[in-house]
């Protein structure tokens, strides 16, 4: 008799998963279908994404252009999606941290530049963090930046020189 209640409460546990996902993309799928005003035009905020995962392809694709990335030991597409994975990262996650309603525009700018700037930033971090001697000189090279900067704001505002 257990294994009955357990198994209606495992059956009915699915079912509500099952209702819940359907709930959850229906919201998903009216958000996107939501009209935003660009440009005179009221378009729906799914062709922004598409727009946005396009652009963020473009950059990725574009970096490959670049000299630092062609001396990178790894394939093409491993480039690629390294430099996507790293755009839609920026675009998606970092900026609406950073601003709190950023607008359409500046999401498809930061979607093709952070898939172009991607795999050369994930490479230098990379760099930085497997080697302690560089790490300790980009420690210092930024102190001895701040510490002039202060110095000149300080000097600036009649403090001591």
């Amino acid at each position: 008799m257990p294994q009955n209640f357990i198994a209606i409460k495992i059956a009915q546990s699915a079912v509500l998963a099952a209702a819940s996902t359907v709930a959850s993309g229906v919201s998903i799928a009216i958000q996107l279908s939501t009209p935003h005003e660009y440009l005179g035009l009221q378009i729906e905020y799914k062709y922004f994404l598409i727009a946005s995962i396009v652009l963020c392809f473009m950059g990725a694709l574009l970096s490959l252009r670049v000299d630092f990335v062609k001396k990178l030991d790894s394939s093409q597409w491993s480039k690629v999606a390294t430099a996507m994975l790293a755009g839609l990262v920026i675009t998606f996650l970092i900026l609406p941290v950073a601003v709190s309603t950023p607008s359409v525009l500046f999401l498809m700018i930061t979607a093709f530049f952070g898939g172009l700037a991607g795999t050369i930033l994930l490479h230098l971090i990379f760099e930085l963090l497997g080697d302690r001697e560089l790490l300790d000189a980009v420690k210092d090279t930024v102190k001895q930046f701040l510490i002039s900067k202060f110095k000149s704001i300080a000097a600036f505002f009649g403090g001591a020189k």
